[in-house]
């Protein structure tokens, strides 16, 4: 199933969102997980603003997986970002907040930049178009490219040179959110890797 959208009339710009068997997968692996949190909840005695946080949290996942464009895309890992944020502000220190908040902006910045240098290729965030924009890339744009997608996802996955400030969020967060956190937050990462590897290798069909 696939739907698309031209955002705010302009043709050039398309909202797309597609349901792919890799993207049900994790579908599955987020709604099972956000019952568990709702089921366990009422034992740790969150306040309101938790519910209202992790169900938009979960809602950006979800935009995260279906997304079809790397607009849509950016915009559902922003969501996720900056509600994390929040989620772990219940308690972590200043200090740990502050390295989350430097290596997220540096993250988002890096997505940006990335998604922008495909754009202006071919006139397309659609995933479907990504591989045509990347061969319109020059070599040394190519390089440039990958090194700041693949710097976003390493800070996400929270790999070994990237990790810094996972350990203080792992340690620090709620014992309620932190497998939600490690076991699906982060898996966002995995995600993201498989989409771009697999995209801009080879058309979009093959995910169908």
């Amino acid at each position: 199933m696939m739907m698309d959208l031209t955002l705010f009339g302009l043709t050039d710009i398309v909202l797309s969102l597609k349901a792919t068997s890799l993207a049900n997968f994790f579908a599955v692996l987020i709604s099972f997980s956000f019952m568990m949190v709702l089921f366990l909840v009422p034992q740790y005695k969150m306040n309101k603003s938790f519910y209202a946080l992790l169900t938009l949290l979960t809602a950006s996942l979800f935009l995260i997986v279906y997304a079809a464009d790397f607009l849509l895309f950016f915009i559902g890992w922003e969501v996720m970002s900056i509600t994390t944020y929040f989620l772990l502000s219940f308690t972590l220190s200043k200090r740990a907040l502050h390295k989350y908040i430097i290596f997220a902006m540096a993250s988002a910045l890096s997505l940006f930049i990335a998604i922008l240098m495909l754009y202006s290729t071919n006139h397309s965030f659609l995933y479907a178009d990504a591989y045509k924009s990347f061969m319109l890339l020059s070599d040394s744009s190519s390089i440039i490219f990958i090194v700041l997608m693949l710097f976003a996802i390493f800070v996400k996955l929270g790999t070994i040179g990237f990790h810094y400030w996972l350990v203080d969020a792992y340690e620090e967060s709620q014992n309620l959110f932190t497998p939600f956190l490690s076991g699906v937050v982060s898996k966002m990462g995995v995600y993201a890797l498989i989409i771009f590897v697999v995209n801009i290798t080879q058309p979009y069909y093959i995910l169908a």
